[in-house]
């Protein structure tokens, strides 16, 4: 697997788990405060906003920038 092979797929599963972990924050939060779907709801909503899901509104999966600045070419003269 290349290096740029590698970096995306930590970063798929990165974000995977930060988007996981909004359901988690609900179920401690849901088991602390009890009723209170307000408290609730505000806390999830800032993890949502914070850790969205990994694919963009358009269905496709977030990737890193292109990091190829130079087009196979060097910057050197």
């Amino acid at each position: 697997m290349s290096g740029a092979g590698l970096a995306e797929s930590v970063l798929t599963t990165m974000r995977q788990a930060q988007a996981g972990i909004r359901d988690q924050v609900a179920e401690v939060m849901s088991a602390t405060v009890g009723d209170d779907t307000e408290t609730v709801d505000a806390v999830v909503s800032a993890y949502r906003e914070r850790f969205p899901d990994p694919e963009t509104e358009d269905g496709a999966e977030r990737r890193p920038p292109d990091d190829e600045d130079f087009e196979d070419g060097t910057y050197l003269r």
